[in-house]
């Protein structure tokens, strides 16, 4: 095992990656439970409130798609794919590492942003459907 910072924030930024791919997935599916809740179609004005979730969801969909360009390219500077190996560290400058600290803190926002998102929807979800159920 290699102790190079180089290549602990490579695995992290790998790490980044499969959880914005995840969170995608997730998006795709309250997107869905949220086109189910328009197709019931029985409480007034029950559109405007999902199209208002549907909307936050791109936005965030857009967001993540944006973090994950810039992390997966600055990925590739902390490889020196010359030699075939991560960069050293004495080779590992001041701007890199405040780089990948200012994407950590940005990776971790987003996360926060999307769950607040997330359990907002799915609150509004289950309530829809509590109401529906009792018409």
């Amino acid at each position: 095992m290699s102790n190079r910072v180089s290549e602990y924030y490579f695995n992290e930024i790998e790490g980044w990656k499969n959880s914005i791919d995840y969170y995608d997935r997730q998006i795709d599916q309250e997107i869905q439970w949220l086109e189910d809740i328009i197709s019931l179609n029985t409480i007034p004005g029950l559109a405007s409130s999902v199209q208002h979730f549907i909307k936050k969801f791109d936005e965030k969909r857009n967001a993540w798609k944006e973090l994950k360009t810039a992390i997966l390219e600055f990925g590739t500077t902390l490889y020196d794919e010359e030699n075939d190996e991560y960069l050293e560290d004495e080779f590992l400058e001041e701007d890199l590492v405040l780089r990948h600290r200012d994407q950590r803190d940005r990776m971790r926002r987003m996360e926060r942003e999307y769950l607040d998102l997330k359990y907002a929807a799915d609150q509004f979800i289950a309530d829809t459907l509590i109401v529906h159920r009792q018409r």
